[in-house]
């Protein structure tokens, strides 16, 4: 059927998009549609949510462009979380999933406190959510101008402890903490709250979220610039913040 909108009706029937089916000029189904259901589903928008299994989102991932945001949502996360809430946690559980929006970094970790997806030496980006992205982004920059920089995605935001804080912090002793949540009861504070109960003495801490109010609507991208949470804002503050010392 090739592109379909929501309320299309189908007949039912079984094609698979890698039965050996030849067309005049073609071999397969791959073949035959070429880019058009790529060009289609991103004729009115830079952004998609894949929830198509490979076989058939090969038709749009193959014929990508830059500047294009084709999203894949992987549920495996999600699973190892919600075992972990389960059969782990006592108590109420509330978790906050990211809907496959983290792209540049996806794995099976849940369970661990958090993972270090950058080794870096002078600062460290605590993040977690979509923001890795521009977390990975701003270490990328930096790393251009010699600067190196350790990204730590959390797995979870609650419960926090003393002693898994003071491993993150122990490395680089430099904190930046990148969220897209309003300030007022932000991961940051309880991080700095529960370094200073640890008795770790960090030489800069940062925290880039939403300020005192929820933003103005735009586009996601839109939105991280003017709130100074995009990998340009990102990298420019632990620039500052290394050249004052």
């Amino acid at each position: 059927y090739g592109v379909l909108r929501p309320l299309d009706g189908v007949s039912p029937y079984r094609l698979e998009m890698q039965a050996p089916l030849k067309t005049e000029g073609h071999d397969d189904l791959y073949s035959y549609w070429g880019s058009r259901i790529h060009d289609a589903v991103f004729e009115d928008d830079d952004l998609v949510i894949n929830l198509a299994s490979k076989e058939y989102s090969r038709c749009v991932q193959d014929y990508l462009k830059e500047g294009e945001n084709f999203i894949d949502v992987s549920f495996a996360e999600l699973k190892d979380m919600l075992r972990y809430a389960v059969y782990e946690v006592a108590g109420p559980v509330a978790i906050r999933y990211s809907r496959g929006g983290q792209k540049s970094y996806q794995i099976s970790n849940a369970p661990a406190y958090y993972s270090q997806l950058r080794e870096g030496y002078d600062f460290t980006i605590l993040t977690y959510g979509m923001l890795i992205n521009e977390a990975l982004k701003a270490s990328e920059l930096l790393a251009q101008k010699g600067i190196s920089i350790q990204v730590l995605k959390l797995n979870r935001i609650a419960p926090l402890n003393e002693s898994e804080v003071d491993q993150m912090l122990k490395k680089t002793k430099r904190l930046l903490v990148l969220e897209d949540c309003i300030a007022v009861g932000c991961v940051g504070e309880k991080v700095a709250c529960l370094a200073t109960q640890a008795g770790v003495k960090l030489d800069k801490f940062i925290m880039k979220n939403c300020g005192a109010r929820l933003p103005d609507e735009g586009s996601v991208d839109q939105l991280n610039q003017a709130l100074g949470l995009d990998a340009a804002s990102v990298a420019a503050s632990i620039e500052e913040a290394l050249h004052e010392q």
